[in-house]
């Protein structure tokens, strides 16, 4: 995790990510957090590894965070979710992809099988 933050630092976000990526694959719940605020809407840097944010994978990565016991998580999570709610309530051009994200992150997924 230390690594895929120094090397974001220095500007090797390609590198970055795919260490971070590591982590998150090995259940890193810090590293989902890390992870997810990089798609996050709020807060959002284009070209930091990312051009566009991606609620739904931000929401998605919180939620597993949370579930694996990051305290960060749920206020991370309910940040975005806020995020869009305002953005549906604006009716802008992004409201309808927002509605949807917001019904897939709200909608409790089904247990593992």
């Amino acid at each position: 995790m230390r690594d895929a933050q120094a090397l974001m630092a220095q500007g090797s976000l390609d590198a970055g990510l795919l260490m971070l990526e590591y982590v998150v694959q090995r259940g890193h719940a810090p590293g989902m957090v890390a992870l997810g605020r990089l798609y996050d809407p709020v807060g959002f840097q284009p070209g930091r590894p990312f051009q566009r944010p991606n609620p739904r994978r931000a929401g998605e990565l919180y939620g597993r965070a949370l579930a694996a016991g990051d305290p960060d998580a749920a206020a991370l999570r309910d940040g975005l979710l806020a995020w869009l709610r305002a953005d549906i309530a604006a009716g802008g051009a992004t409201a309808e992809d927002s509605r949807r994200t917001l019904e897939a992150l709200e909608t409790p997924s089904a247990p593992p099988r």
